[in-house]
């Protein structure tokens, strides 16, 4: 339980919204990182990682058969991420259809297990940001202790991987008040 002796220190008021707090994460120990081993299954399939399952489904898409392969076999999520690197994109397309796939990842992570889904739901109201410095498509571009990580108006990065997972958490929410 790691992830909840950083919990406090991730937490920062944003000074864009002062009633809002952002959730800084970043490293693997977070149930919020890609990188997070947390085992679900989609499709038959299981996975050790939403990292795992989105370079997956990047080779998948791009009909990769050998990374593909190597992929499911892998289960560092660094070496996992190196592999999905090999994969020949088009870029545009990726960028079409990559944010969709993020989320059904994290849809599959976090409603798969009570555990987890019970701490995206504790995250409730705070902006989640995957502070990575180099990220600028998932992160904020921005390491957790730059002060510049705990406002969204000053974000480089456009912190796609928050905001999926801000829209699963409300998604889990909704469908948890429905379901009572």
């Amino acid at each position: 339980m790691a992830y909840r002796q950083r919990e406090n220190k991730d937490r920062i008021r944003s000074t864009s919204n002062p009633r809002q707090e952002v959730f800084l994460f970043y490293k693997r120990e977070s149930p919020l990182s890609n990188f997070y081993a947390a085992r679900f299954k989609v499709s038959g399939k299981w996975y050790t990682s939403t990292e795992q399952f989105y370079m997956y489904k990047k080779a998948d898409h791009f009909n990769d058969q050998e990374v593909k392969a190597e992929i499911l076999q892998e289960t560092d999520p660094a070496k996992i991420k190196r592999l999905g690197r090999r994969v020949k994109i088009d870029a545009a397309e990726w960028e079409r259809v990559s944010y969709d796939i993020m989320k059904r990842g994290i849809w599959a992570k976090f409603s798969s297990d009570k555990t987890l889904k019970r701490y995206l739901k504790s995250t409730y109201p705070k902006i989640l940001a995957e502070s990575s410095p180099t990220d600028l498509k998932w992160g904020t571009g921005y390491g957790q202790t730059d002060p510049n990580a705990h406002d969204p108006k000053l974000w480089r990065g456009r912190n796609l991987l928050g905001k999926a997972l801000m829209e699963v958490r409300e998604d889990i929410m909704k469908r948890d008040r429905v379901s009572v």
